[in-house]
C-alpha cells in the first residue's frame, strides 16, 4: 500500500507541478481573485493527484480502489495546499 502511494506521487508529481503554479500565477496577475485562486487549485490538484493514482491503480494488479476512493484521497491531499494561498 506504501509503495501505491509513493509510485502515484512520483507520477503525478509533474501534472501536480502545474496545478500547484497555475492558479497562483493567475492570481498574481491579477487575472482571477484569491478565492477562484483556491477554487481552481482544489480543482487542479485533485484531478492531476486522482489521474496520478489511477494510473498507479490499473498498472498494479495487486491494489484495487474505487473511483471514489482515488477522487475523495486526492482532494484530501489537495486540502493543505491552500496554505501556499494564505501567504501569498
Amino acid at each position: 500500500m506504501i509503495l501505491f502511494f509513493i509510485i502515484a506521487t512520483v507520477v503525478s508529481y509533474p501534472i501536480n507541478l502545474i496545478a500547484g503554479g497555475l492558479p497562483k500565477a493567475l492570481y498574481k496577475l491579477k487575472r482571477i481573485s484569491k478565492n477562484i485562486a483556491i477554487i481552481l487549485y482544489l480543482a487542479l490538484d485533485t484531478i492531476a493527484t486522482c489521474f496520478g493514482l489511477m494510473i498507479v491503480d490499473y498498472c498494479m494488479s495487486t491494489i484495487f480502489a474505487s473511483d471514489l476512493s482515488k477522487l475523495v484521497i486526492s482532494f484530501i491531499l489537495a486540502l493543505p495546499g491552500i496554505e501556499d494561498f494564505k501567504k501569498i
